[in-house]
């Protein structure tokens, strides 16, 4: 019987994609694929934190924004320098995000490195659900739940001050306590997102050891894995990387399949089943695990890509706020879980797939 336990154990720790240490997970995680009878095949792919990096510069911009609207109108009788200022910064950033080529030739570490998505099936097998879980992790010096607060902070202040510049520019100049009352979200989530930066801290067990880990108890659970598959994508974390890869260059692969994407399994709050491409099988999973149905959700999952490609795609996860608050950060260890919230989600998968 395996120790789920250990096996959470072994693979909660740091694994960068592209890492040394993440290399070293690779033989764990195929050892343990063929034990339940599946042939393991690597697939190589690119990765790049450039991703990550964007939201960094991103947020320097939207932080300039705020420090024009903070000095610029307190210093002279208009913000005509401020519009100007806020205007030119919004198009630079546009340009940034539009220009991919520009991105990569400033963000800093944008250096691609070699990925491999694992991808296991019964031989001549071709599996009509595909279970996946991206088996990569990183750290970041804000949790999720600040960095959600930080995008919507600058979103929102961004948003304002562009507002404010466009009826300044048409005549209808405001006051300078109104550009401050703009600045002032911008710029605490402009600092944000510039302390978005990618670290190799965090053991990642909800974030996703424990979405691998639920894909071994279902296996255990089922009769027989024929018709089921599994794919372990790599450079989730990296904009979701592998799984682009997948779907760009074998497509096939999901085109007559269900997806169910496991990502962040904790052991307490609500399951949540976001519904990227409906159809039966994600119906009965949500069913059976009494889940949350959602369509959108402010989070970044391989099933978004899947979706696009497969037949129908569900991701599942479970936690709640307190989840948010680690995932991304040291304290995302597995000695803080007890694996309920795995046990529970793979026993409801299971008998939905029976």
């Amino acid at each position: 019987m395996t120790d789920y336990a250990a096996l959470l154990r072994q693979i909660a720790v740091p694994r960068l994609a592209g890492s040394t240490q993440q290399a070293l997970l690779l033989p764990l995680l195929e050892a343990q694929l063929a034990a339940r009878g599946l042939v393991v095949e690597r697939r190589p792919c690119v990765v790049s934190p450039a991703s990550i990096e964007v939201a960094g510069w991103l947020g320097l911009m939207v932080a300039l924004m705020a420090a024009a609207a903070t000095v610029f109108p307190l210093s002279s009788p208009s913000p005509a320098r401020a519009a100007n200022a806020v205007l030119f910064l919004s198009a630079l950033a546009l340009l940034f995000v539009a220009t991919p080529p520009l991105r990569a030739g400033i963000v800093r570490d944008a250096r691609p490195v070699g990925g491999i998505n694992l991808v296991a099936r019964l031989p001549g097998d071709q599996p009509r659900i595909w279970l996946t879980a991206h088996y990569d992790s990183k750290g970041q010096l804000l949790s999720m739940a600040a960095r959600l607060t930080a995008v919507v902070l600058a979103m929102a202040g961004w948003l304002c001050l562009v507002a404010l510049a466009v009826l300044h520019r048409a005549g209808a100049a405001a006051a300078p306590s109104v550009w401050l009352a703009a600045a002032l979200p911008a710029g605490l989530g402009g600092v944000g997102l510039l302390l978005c930066r990618w670290l190799r801290t965090s053991p990642g067990a909800v974030d996703n050891a424990t979405g691998i880990v639920t894909i071994f108890r279902i296996l255990d659970a089922l009769p027989s894995p024929a018709g089921v598959g599994v794919i372990l994508p790599d450079g989730e974390e990296y904009g979701l990387a592998g799984a682009r890869v997948l779907a760009r260059e074998a497509p096939e692969l999901f085109r007559d399949a269900a997806v169910i994407n496991f990502d962040g399994i904790d052991d307490a709050g609500p399951t949540i089943a976001l519904v990227h491409r409906p159809g039966p099988v994600a119906e009965a999973v949500a069913g059976a695990l009494a889940a949350r149905r959602a369509r959108w959700l402010p989070v970044l999952v391989d099933g978004i890509v899947f979706g696009r490609v497969a037949r129908e795609c569900v991701t599942i996860m479970r936690g709640g706020l307190g989840t948010m608050r680690v995932v991304h950060t040291p304290r995302d260890t597995a000695d803080r879980l007890t694996l309920e919230g795995v046990a529970a989600v793979a026993a409801g998968v299971a008998r939905a797939l029976h």
